[in-house]
């Protein structure tokens, strides 16, 4: 069975708020706990998978910088050492003259869909090297 979790990004505050208890498992941690270890989004790419911080930190960025909705697959490292696949939608939420106020965050476990994992590490690798070859 799919496991969805959500949770709000404040960006005024930079902070993560309203985690849901589901959002939090995902991730290896109960709530309280993902809400320290995600004190502001600097300290949240620690749970992301080192071969994707480059690819998360441009998506929060345009996130940030256009306020434009993300969607983006990445992998999360949890505490017990084990790798998650998750997807993360978030919504653009801004002001009347268009400024970003907030983010409507939605994360899937996407370990129990149906597409192979070894196609979904594939992905991670093309994208790994697609991101290897504008550096050069």
């Amino acid at each position: 069975m799919a496991r969805f979790g959500h949770w709000t990004w404040d960006a005024s505050s930079d902070q993560f708020v309203n985690v849901s208890e589901e959002c939090a498992a995902i991730f290896g941690h109960l709530v309280e706990e993902f809400k320290v270890k995600c004190a502001d989004s600097i300290a949240a790419i620690g749970l992301v998978h080192r071969d994707d911080r480059d690819r998360w930190t441009a998506a929060r960025d345009h996130l940030r910088e256009d306020a434009l909705s993300i969607d983006i697959d990445y992998r999360v490292l949890r505490p017990d050492g084990s790798i998650a696949y998750v997807r993360e939608i978030v919504e653009a939420v801004t002001t009347a003259d268009g400024a970003l106020f907030r983010g409507r965050v939605f994360v899937r476990d996407i370990a129990d869909d149906s597409i192979d994992l070894a196609v979904v590490k594939s992905i991670h690798d093309i994208g790994k090297m697609m991101n290897k070859m504008t550096v050069q």
